[in-house]
């Protein structure tokens, strides 16, 4: 993991997006919500400001097609798109 945008509710953490650097040009994101506080866009608002600051570091970012990721809209409202 080499970067990471947390969401906090008070002091509790509820949401973590990571960035992965898996070559020198490309980071994969990855991103997590506790139960009770999806559906809220945190997800997706982790998403878009990892995405920005990886760019912004001159890498790609991408989202994995892990099977865990089929029923999460996350990746689409962020603006990923299936390649």
């Amino acid at each position: 993991e080499v970067l990471a945008a947390v969401a906090y509710d008070e002091e509790k953490i509820v949401g973590i997006a990571c960035a992965s650097a898996d070559s020198k040009t490309m980071s994969q994101i990855g991103v997590d919500v506790l139960p009770e506080y999806r559906g809220n866009g945190i997800a997706v608002k982790l998403v878009n400001m990892l995405t920005s600051e990886t760019l912004d570091r001159s890498s790609v970012p991408y989202y994995t097609t892990d099977c865990a990721n089929i029923n999460s809209k996350v990746a689409f409202k962020s603006g990923y798109i299936p390649a």
